[in-house]
């Protein structure tokens, strides 16, 4: 993914990862009289100060056991080892982990810059969600032995405190998220909501006893009461809410008091709905929008046939709406260009990147090249150990093996289209235990650049029926 050489050779790749364990090994430093290796890695991850270089991801790259290293992550290690005056990141209001650029840092909840002598953490408690403070905090406990002096910023009061340490500096932002009306309850303690005809209140083990669930249940309690009760379930999850709801043909009291509450809400949202034999899923940034969703999600009638576990149409680009494909025609530049790093980066600014997939064929077979942070159906390690493999080697076989035989045709092919995809997908935990059905139905742009790479990148079409 750094230049234009055939994405099917892995020398390159071989080449960064032996780069990678030995920057490692040298911002580690040479070890004390019969230090362990455990302990090297562990120095290494603290100095990277990274809250995606987890110990356990440090310790695969230090053995070179991560086929591709993701650009963002291997420009960081590269930097790590060498003098900056400002350098960072910030964490968005989905908790997510971004590169740090330009001045509009103070509109994200968390901006954390790099100097030589201090170490600045600004933040806006009343912004900052339960997972970008987990990922805060997280990152905080990785730099105890940072000898930097610290700076914490509370860009609501407009105050500004200096801890000596990483650990004073965590006992500051845990106070001012304690400070910051209605967010300690809710967020800190990820504490999970339930809307019934009698209006919004905490799903507490009170409440589940009430709805007859034991403690010692071993279901999915969230999923359950969503499916089974006439209830809408919130759960705070990753940074953002998830809304969890049965699609029963009309609105409920229920349903008309998740609506009310969510309109006031202000965090990104996650609408899971049941319908027919799966979930909808579908992403939204906020509980206005969230709120409206629900309502329209929720009319929709049982599904009365069953859902195909693929199918694609190819429609001609001349025909694609242009509300659908004005966002992703930056990608047809791949054609002219070549997808480079240049080109790839210029993706990135359009904030295409995370929906965007690189494969290679070779002998009727698809292999991953580059994967995004990754689908939400799938665990978090799947970005990692994704590139190289097959397509069709997915946690869902079925919807794997479908994608790759679409991809292979699609090399052959000799102009972009576009594609209305309608799928079965069972998701999978980051521990590869399978999980509910979702029904997916998406956009999807492909750019075959020569008969050995494909690259594809994903629109955010809405659900179906009434959802249009």
């Amino acid at each position: 993914m750094t230049d234009e050489r055939k994405p099917e050779a892995d020398g390159g790749s071989q080449a960064i990862r032996d780069e990678m364990s030995t920057r490692l090994r040298a911002l580690a430093g040479s070890p004390a009289a019969g230090e362990s290796v455990k302990s090297q890695i562990l120095r290494a991850t603290r100095r990277l100060a990274h809250p995606q270089l987890t110990a356990s991801i440090v310790k695969r790259l230090w053995y070179g056991e991560i086929r591709i290293v993701p650009a963002h992550l291997a420009d960081h290690i590269r930097a790590a080892g060498e003098p900056r005056s400002e350098e960072g990141f910030i964490i968005d209001a989905d908790g997510h982990v971004r590169a740090r650029a330009g001045n509009g840092i103070r509109h994200h909840p968390v901006a954390v810059g790099f100097g030589r002598e201090t170490v600045t953490s600004e933040l806006r408690p009343s912004t900052v969600s339960a997972g970008g403070l987990g990922t805060l905090r997280n990152w905080l406990l990785s730099m105890i032995s940072d000898p930097r002096g610290f700076r914490v910023v509370d860009v609501d009061r407009a105050t500004l405190s200096p801890p000596s340490n990483a650990l004073k500096a965590l006992d500051r932002i845990e106070e001012a998220m304690k400070e910051t009306q209605g967010r300690y309850g809710s967020l800190v303690h990820g504490m999970a909501m339930i809307a019934d005809e009698n209006g919004v209140r905490e799903l507490n083990e009170a409440v589940l006893a009430e709805l007859g669930i034991s403690p010692e249940s071993s279901c999915d309690v969230a999923l359950y009461l969503a499916r089974n009760l006439d209830v809408v379930v919130f759960q705070p999850i990753g940074g953002r809410t998830d809304v969890l709801a049965r699609a029963r043909g009309t609105a409920t009291r229920a349903v008309i008091h998740a609506r009310a509450w969510l309109a006031c809400q202000t965090a990104p949202a996650r609408l899971r709905i049941h319908w027919g034999e799966g979930w909808l899923s579908e992403p939204v940034p906020d509980g206005s929008i969230a709120a409206a969703r629900l309502m329209q999600l929720v009319h929709l009638d049982h599904a009365g046939q069953k859902q195909p576990l693929y199918l694609a149409e190819r429609i001609e680009l001349d025909d694609v709406p242009a509300r659908e494909m004005e966002p992703l025609r930056p990608m047809l530049s791949v054609l002219s260009r070549g997808f480079n790093q240049h080109t790839f980066n210029e993706l990135m600014d359009r904030r295409l990147a995370h929906r965007l997939w690189a494969v290679g064929i070779d002998g009727g077979r698809a292999t991953f090249k580059f994967v995004p942070v990754g689908p939400d159906y799938y665990g978090k390690s799947f970005a990692f150990d994704a590139v190289g493999q097959r397509v069709a080697d997915q946690p869902d076989g079925v919807y794997g093996r479908a994608v790759e035989k679409a991809l292979v045709e699609a090399a052959s092919f000799s102009r972009p289209y576009f594609e209305r995809v309608r799928a079965r997908i069972r998701e999978h935990g980051d521990d590869g235990t399978p999980g509910v059905v979702r029904i997916a139905r998406y956009g999807r742009l492909v750019v075959p650049i020569d008969a050995k790479r494909v690259v594809t990148v994903s629109s955010l079409t809405p659900p179906p029926a009434v959802a249009a």
